[in-house]
């Protein structure tokens, strides 16, 4: 039996595909003579979120494509750059758990004066075991004082059909 599982979590994680990460920044602009800053409304700051963009079946397997995306600060003397977004996986029973850690670093050196942050988005590919009939996805990211905290979680029920 203990070989059997460790089969089945080897062929889980060797079926994940990822995409490079898309990242732009969010600045300020400044408007009117007495120039206010003001957040740019082109371009927002993403909401924290993984979304399940679509489930692909095949004969021999199934497979998920989901997108994450979300914002991490970076101003002034603060200056941050993204280092990893990784990926874990879990199967317990009929449930497998992908937990995204986003993973921000400290650099050296000074922010553009008007850039505040930057949004990130990713696109993967999960291959899911026809055992699996419940799918559940965190995100955890590092805030600014690199504490882990859980900012989107969500459970979806697969088709058994």
């Amino acid at each position: 039996m203990k070989p059997c599982v460790l089969f089945l979590f080897f062929f889980v994680f060797m079926g994940c595909h990822y995409s490079s990460i898309t990242l732009s920044p969010t600045k300020y602009s400044y408007v009117g003579q007495a120039r206010t800053r003001q957040l740019d409304q082109e371009n927002p700051q993403f909401d924290p979120a993984i979304t399940l963009k679509e489930i692909r079946q095949s004969i021999w397997s199934c497979k998920a494509v989901f997108e994450v995306q979300g914002w991490y600060s970076s101003y002034g003397l603060q200056a941050r750059s993204l280092r990893q977004i990784k990926w874990t996986q879990e199967v317990t029973g009929d449930q497998l758990t992908l937990t995204c850690y986003v993973e921000p670093k400290r650099g050296m050196g000074k922010e553009s004066a008007q850039v505040y942050g930057y949004n990130y988005k990713q696109e993967i590919v999960v291959k899911i075991p026809s055992t699996i009939h419940q799918l559940t996805v965190k995100l955890i990211e590092q805030n600014a004082t690199q504490q882990d905290i859980v900012s989107y979680q969500s459970h979806v029920e697969l088709d058994t059909k």
